[in-house]
């Protein structure tokens, strides 16, 4: 699954939808694939790391395409209490450039749980 248009700097259209089983409301994030990581014992092949940029809600889904949201977004409710703060901070936000955390189309959408 991945980007195929930026609507605007927290709303993105995928490519797929309710025929791929994309709901409204499901948690989705949009991600870059890292390095290949290896198990140092056993010299298994573990994959590659998907490295997060953006955490995502499904807002709208039609039949092939579906409307992601940023849960980054502005909110009223955040902006009237003063709350349009980050609550997160990871060991991938801390690592990232600004030009790596920018959403691309192409960049690749995994959704998470419904």
């Amino acid at each position: 699954m991945q980007i195929v248009e930026i609507l605007d700097n927290f709303t993105y259209v995928i490519n797929k939808g309710l025929l791929a089983g994309v709901r409204k409301g499901q948690k989705c994030y949009i991600y870059i694939i890292g390095k290949e990581i290896i198990d140092p014992n056993s010299g298994e092949k573990l994959g590659y790391l998907e490295i997060p940029k953006a955490y995502c809600t499904v807002t709208h889904a039609q039949d092939n395409m579906s409307v992601i949201q940023s849960d980054d977004a502005p909110s009223p409710l955040k902006s009237i209490w003063g709350l349009n703060i980050k609550l997160g901070y990871d060991y991938f936000e801390r690592n990232m450039t600004e030009d790596i955390k920018k959403i691309m189309i192409g960049d690749y959408v995994k959704i998470v749980y419904d």
